[in-house]
């Protein structure tokens, strides 16, 4: 079974991070891991780009505006909605 483990580096710069996470710029250039820049959507702020990230919808779409806003995500993601239902 493949697995995929996404690091995401909040409130660091591309340039900053890129030079100092040796190990995993090791990884890259050895082509066991890959690196990606992705743009930032706004608002500029962990949660709302979180969800971005994990449903690949825009903040306007999603819903999720504010680093206040606690809630699941209502909207098709990478997570199965059956594991996070309580039982």
């Amino acid at each position: 079974m493949s697995k995929v483990i996404l690091i995401l580096s909040d409130a660091l710069r591309y340039d900053v991070a890129k030079a100092n996470m040796g190990f995993l710029g090791h990884l890259v250039e050895m082509e066991l891991a890959s690196l990606y820049k992705v743009p930032g959507e706004l608002p500029s702020m962990s949660r709302p780009m979180y969800e971005t990230v994990h449903t690949g919808l825009p903040s306007s779409e999603h819903g999720i505006v504010a680093n206040s806003i606690r809630r699941l995500s209502n909207k098709p993601n990478i997570f199965p909605s059956d594991r996070w239902r309580a039982g």
